[in-house]
């Protein structure tokens, strides 16, 4: 490890590295147990073309080719750049969707659960999506700040909602218990008293005017069983959404609750690791 620290210091700012044994590793820090795990994995991501470069006092700057993003100390922002830029997990879901579907052109991609916005970024850079309509959701303030600011370095045109995805129109309040507790894991929870505005798909895509959507990417951190299974409203939009990239969080409900809500809509379910894609087969190529 004290090769891998020199190696790091040699490669990288020498200041990234103050920066980083300064402000991430906070008592309440639980993204990586030791400093020594941080600076391996961004030694890890750097011997894949990643650069860094500081940015303020809470954040860094992460560049591959032509992407650059924000992304916040003591987080879970590292590993979510590598899963969408180094691993490309949605890569495989995006080539089934381009390869089986028929999609408009100047494509509509709703982020649901957009995080920090490396999703957004990489669906809309994909090829034969270039010219996409974005629309992020994200209802944690703090991070769709971040959110915002990372899309403007990126894309020319989008749009950033502050809102969850619901049921109906509502309010809701924050769950910081769920999962590993990091701002990956930040579930939604009903509360009419709570200071963030939840909202329905037929309401959105009102609010959005948006006949169709072609890709509806769909995070939300165990929220889709309310969204699917508790909103015939919602079910009935299912119509008009061509596809949908989902990550099931089985801790929060069966999915085989939820596989019939879209087998009995038309669409075909496809198992793809952490991911599960569904394809609306009235939009199948012939």
């Amino acid at each position: 490890m004290q090769k891998i620290k020199a190696l790091f210091v040699s490669t990288l700012f020498v200041d990234i590295l103050k920066y980083i044994r300064g402000y991430a590793f906070a008592k309440n820090s639980i993204q990586f147990k030791t400093l020594d795990d941080y600076l391996y994995k961004l030694l890890e991501l750097e011997k894949h073309g990643v650069r860094y470069s500081r940015y303020s006092r809470k954040c860094f700057s992460a560049k591959i080719e032509l992407t650059s993003t924000l992304l916040r100390k003591s987080s879970s922002d590292l590993q979510v750049f590598d899963q969408i830029f180094l691993r490309e997990e949605y890569k495989e879901a995006l080539k089934i969707i381009l390869q089986k579907l028929q999609i408009n052109s100047g494509p509509v991609i709703i982020d649901a659960g957009a995080n920090i916005g490396c999703s957004a970024i990489y669906l809309s850079r994909f090829e034969g999506l270039e010219n996409s309509k974005v629309i992020a959701l994200e209802p944690f303030p703090e991070t769709a700040k971040l959110l915002k600011k990372n899309l403007s370095a990126n894309l020319s045109t989008f749009e950033v909602a502050p809102m969850a995805l619901w049921s109906k129109e509502t309010s809701i309040r924050f769950d910081m218990n769920f999962r590993d507790g990091k701002e990956w894991s930040v579930r939604t929870v009903e509360d009419p008293n709570g200071q963030v505005k939840a909202v329905s798909i037929p309401k959105l895509m009102e609010q959005l005017d948006l006949k169709q959507i072609d890709i509806f990417k769909i995070d939300i951190e165990g929220s889709e069983f309310e969204v699917f299974l508790n909103s015939r409203e919602n079910v009935k939009c299912l119509i008009n959404i061509r596809s949908v990239i989902m990550e099931i969080h089985d801790d929060a409900g069966e999915r085989t609750k939820l596989y019939p809500v879209f087998t009995e809509s038309g669409f075909e379910i496809i198992e793809l690791g952490e991911l599960t894609l569904f394809l609306n087969k009235s939009f199948l190529r012939s």
